[in-house]
């Protein structure tokens, strides 16, 4: 992914994992729309595709928990050591390793969801116009 040098959270793992899933979802909806001949004749995989969208809109909102995780993590650390108002280098590399899974957990959630868009959005175009009358 983005951050290959930082150790992965729990919640890095598990944006990963749930991206990567509703990524194979997205191309197999997509395949099934594209190469079925009656594909016009199950409304259900319409649905499926909104369900499919719905559950991407979680990935950034995933990468959102993770960053204010670790942003509170890091300031909790910091605030409970009294001292001088100024940081050493120690305490700044703790500050900056501390810190790198709130951007690591964004940038995750973010880069699943494009692609997650992208094929959402050609699954859309493959799938035909479905009538309300036949749902």
């Amino acid at each position: 992914m983005f951050s290959l040098r930082h150790d992965f959270t729990y919640l890095d793992w598990a944006i990963v994992g749930f991206g990567s899933v509703l990524l194979l979802a997205h191309v197999l909806l997509f395949l099934t729309a594209s190469f079925a001949d009656n594909a016009g004749q199950h409304p259900k995989l319409k649905r499926t595709q909104e369900y499919l969208l719905l559950l991407s809109e979680l990935l950034p909102l995933m990468g959102l928990l993770g960053t204010v995780q670790a942003l509170l993590f890091t300031f909790k650390a910091f605030g409970a050591e009294e001292g001088d108002a100024v940081m050493t280098m120690a305490q700044m590399k703790t500050f900056v390793q501390d810190f790198a899974p709130a951007l690591t957990t964004t940038a995750n959630g973010l880069f699943f969801l494009i692609p997650n868009l992208l094929v959402n959005a050609l699954a859309w175009f493959a799938l035909p116009r479905v009538s309300p009358s036949k749902e």
